[in-house]
C-alpha cells in the first residue's frame, strides 16, 4: 500500500491471488477476483486520464488536452494497490480469527484485542440481524404498501432497532468478560500452542525478507518513475535483490497455507 512502485504492487497482488487459491478459494472464485482487478485498474486508468494530463508520451489529443501514457500507467498502478491490499485484506479475515487475535494481544494489549475484535465482528453481525429482522417484518405484511417512502420508513426503523440490539449485546457481553475477569493479572487462556521449529523458520525468513525489502525501499535501491516518462529504476544487484525479497515475503503466506492443507491432506488419506 505505502510502496508507489508499480512492479511490486503487481507482484503483490498475484501473490495476494495465490495465497487465496491455497487457502481453499475455488479457481472460479479466483478468477472472478483477477477479473474484478483488471476491471478496476481500466476504471483507474481512464479515470487519472481525464484528472491528470501530465507525461510526455501523448497517446492522443482532444481540443488541445492532451491523454498521456504515463497516466494511464499511474491509474493501473493505483488499481493494483486497491486490488492487492483488498485481496490481502480478505485473506487475512478467512486464514485468521479473533480467538488468534485475542491469544495473541490478550495478556500484554487486552483493551486493543477486545476492540479490533468487536469491530470485525459488529459490521458482519449487523448485517446479518438487520436481513434477519427484515425479512420476519417481510413475513408479518409489513410491506403490504409498495411506496417507495413506506419501504424507507420501515427500513430506517428497522435498522435503528437492529443498531439498539447490537448496543444492547455489546453492553451484556462487557459485563460477562468483566465478569469472567478478562484483562487481569494471571488469567489464563483456554488455547495453548506449541512453538516448533518450523515456526523459527519461516519467522526468520519473514524477518529477514521483511528487514531487506523496507531497507531497499527506503534506500531507493528500485524505484519507480510515472512522470515525465515511466522508469524502473534499479541500483544493480541491491535493487533485484530488494524485488526478490519482496516476492519472498508477500509468498510466504501463499507457501505455509498450501503446505499446511497438502499434510492435512495427507493425514486424512493415512486414517
Amino acid at each position: 500500500m505505502f510502496v508507489d512502485n508499480m512492479v511490486l504492487r503487481g507482484i503483490s497482488l498475484t501473490l495476494a491471488l495465490a495465497a487465496l487459491a491455497a487457502n481453499g478459494h475455488p479457481f472460479g472464485n479466483v478468477l472472478k477476483l483477477f477479473s474484478g482487478s483488471l476491471i478496476s485498474c481500466v476504471v483507474f486508468a481512464i479515470v487519472n486520464c481525464l484528472i491528470s494530463h501530465n507525461g510526455a508520451s501523448v497517446i492522443f489529443a482532444v481540443n488541445r488536452t492532451k491523454f498521456t501514457w504515463e497516466a494511464v500507467v499511474f491509474g493501473v498502478s493505483i488499481g493494483l494497490m486497491i486490488a492487492g491490499t483488498a485481496f490481502w485484506c480478505l485473506f487475512i479475515t478467512d486464514e485468521s480469527s479473533s480467538d488468534d487475535l485475542v491469544y495473541l494481544t490478550g495478556k500484554t494489549l487486552p483493551k486493543f484485542s477486545v476492540l479490533i475484535t468487536v469491530t470485525l465482528r459488529y459490521i458482519p453481525e449487523i448485517i446479518k440481524t438487520f436481513r434477519e429482522t427484515l425479512s420476519a417484518q417481510k413475513m408479518l405484511g409489513v410491506y403490504e404498501g409498495r411506496k417507495f417512502y413506506t419501504r424507507a420508513a420501515v427500513t430506517s426503523k428497522t435498522f435503528m432497532t437492529v443498531v439498539e440490539r447490537s448496543l444492547e449485546d455489546a453492553l451484556e457481553t462487557s459485563l460477562a468478560m468483566q465478569a469472567k475477569g478478562f484483562g487481569t493479572r494471571g488469567r489464563t487462556f483456554a488455547r495453548h500452542k506449541k512453538w516448533t521449529v518450523r515456526d523459527t523458520i519461516v519467522c526468520a525468513a519473514t524477518a529477514v525478507a521483511g528487514v531487506l525489502a523496507v531497507l531497499g525501499n527506503a534506500l531507493e535501491w528500485v524505484s519507480f518513475e510515472y512522470y515525465p516518462r515511466v522508469v524502473l529504476k534499479t541500483e544493480g544487484i541491491p535493487g533485484v535483490v530488494t524485488i526478490v525479497m519482496c516476492g519472498v515475503l508477500l509468498a510466504i503466506p501463499a507457501v505455509v497455507t498450501a503446505e499446511g492443507r497438502l499434510r492435512w491432506k495427507i493425514y486424512l488419506s493415512k486414517i
